[in-house]
């Protein structure tokens, strides 16, 4: 009955209910640069319309107007909008595809809505909108000004997902779906474990991780449910799925660094593991709690960006690939110290196995968003969040093959193949010494 009530609930969320997109948003005009892009949105093949108003926000810059004025909405294709944001703020607009004329009120309220029709005959292409006041008819100003703009686009279908969000509810769904069976295999797999002997406090990290990983999955496909119903979706739920998932995939860098650094391959003491001259675990949980807060900044720093078309898109996705080299870099070292250390011909065979099938996780993200950004933007997001996904749900379950079963290489050459473990409270107590 549990599993016919989930399905039930599940098709509910696949089922098309009314999808649809509207941006509610603010921009800055400066005075010396009368031109401020607005939104983006992805049409496919076929016939795709919008529909604009703009007023002036309230702030002592924004010009006093007079009467009505009559300004230019801009629209331009993807395949120019490269060049377009090179050319000085003025001059764009001789890149423009199409224009609407908006007439901004005087009593700073919405303008009269604006639409239009956009056709797309061999590809999907993005649509970039802007705003334009360069023959000053707003007049004068001190500074920047706010600019309130508020939108809604439909594809020919009725959907109002942009492109690269079509198919993402399916596909958060199945992610979900295939951690929640993952944990359950795991499940069944530690109780026969705990019958001979207490889980080690590292399998319990890696448990962490994968309960992270379905909670975000499950709080993505939430978001994503009240976007079709809202158009905005929940934005918490947002921010808390992408953060859930770095998270995820902080504590899988986390494990295998630890144990490159030979914690229960040459020790079970946590505090005795160290980087350099310093304790582990707290320079690894520093790098971790800045990689979540990169996150949490970048999901909705640039949400509708000109250049975004995916959570780690731009300088917030390099930085976390510098990071992540930078832990290769540190995870490569570890492992050659510890291989180096280990006199037993059976350890150095793992290490070298572990040391290829390691690397592949970490160079994962920096090449996944590398190879990212050569396809066409719309494709981006797709490419990317199943890219993770993938690698993820691949390491987690290498990881618990390696803990899990007492026949594996690594279970046979680490102190979970021996018989006193540490309980997890230890471990803890091994963090605090750590720190001290």
């Amino acid at each position: 009955m549990q599993v016919w009530r989930f399905v039930v609930f599940t098709s509910f969320l696949l089922s098309g209910f009314a999808e649809g997109k509207v941006v509610k948003d603010t921009r800055w005009m400066a005075p010396d640069k009368r031109f401020v892009y607005l939104s983006k949105f992805a049409f496919k093949i076929g016939n795709g319309s919008f529909k604009y108003r703009i007023k002036l926000g309230t702030h002592t810059n924004s010009p006093a107007l007079e009467k009505n004025v009559t300004l230019p909405l801009l629209i331009f294709l993807d395949n120019h909008w490269i060049e377009v944001d090179r050319l000085p703020a003025c001059e764009r607009s001789k890149k423009v595809m199409t224009t609407r004329q908006v007439i901004v009120q005087k009593d700073n309220e919405w303008s009269p809505w604006v639409t239009g029709v956009l056709h797309q005959s061999i590809r999907p292409h993005v649509w970039y909108f802007a705003f334009s006041d360069c023959q000053e008819l707003l007049g004068p100003t001190s500074g920047p000004f706010p600019v309130m703009f508020e939108s809604v686009m439909l594809q020919e279908d009725g959907s109002q997902f942009s492109y690269e969000l079509l198919g993402t509810r399916f596909a958060a769904a199945m992610q979900a779906l295939s951690y929640i069976v993952m944990m359950l295999v795991f499940l069944k797999r530690e109780l026969e474990l705990m019958r001979t002997q207490p889980l080690h406090p590292i399998i319990q990290v890696l448990n962490v991780a994968i309960l992270s990983s379905a909670a975000g999955s499950l709080l993505n496909m939430t978001h994503l449910f009240f976007y079709a119903h809202n158009g905005t979706g929940l934005t918490l739920c947002d921010v808390l799925s992408e953060v859930l998932s770095m998270l995820s995939q902080m504590l899988v860098t986390t494990i295998l660094l630890l144990i490159a650094l030979g914690y229960t391959l040459r020790t079970g003491d946590l505090a005795k593991v160290r980087v350099g001259s310093a304790p582990a675990l707290p320079v690894v949980a520093t790098v971790c709690v800045g990689h979540l807060v990169l996150v949490a900044i970048g999901n909705h720093m640039a949400d509708d960006s000109r250049f975004k078309f995916h959570s780690n898109e731009g300088a917030i996705g390099w930085t976390i690939v510098c990071i992540r080299i930078a832990l290769y870099a540190i995870f490569l070292v570890a492992c050659s110290n510890t291989y180096l250390a280990s006199p037993a011909s059976r350890l150095q065979a793992f290490l070298r196995t572990y040391t290829i099938a390691s690397s592949l996780y970490f160079l994962a993200f920096p090449l996944l968003f590398i190879v990212t950004s050569i396809f066409a933007p719309y494709l981006r997001h797709k490419i990317m969040s199943n890219g993770v996904w993938l690698v993820q749900i691949a390491s987690l379950s290498w990881l618990a093959t390696l803990f899990l079963i007492p026949k594996s290489q690594y279970f046979s050459v680490s102190s979970l193949g021996h018989g006193l473990l540490p309980s997890f409270r230890s471990w803890v107590r091994g963090f605090s010494k750590s720190l001290e």
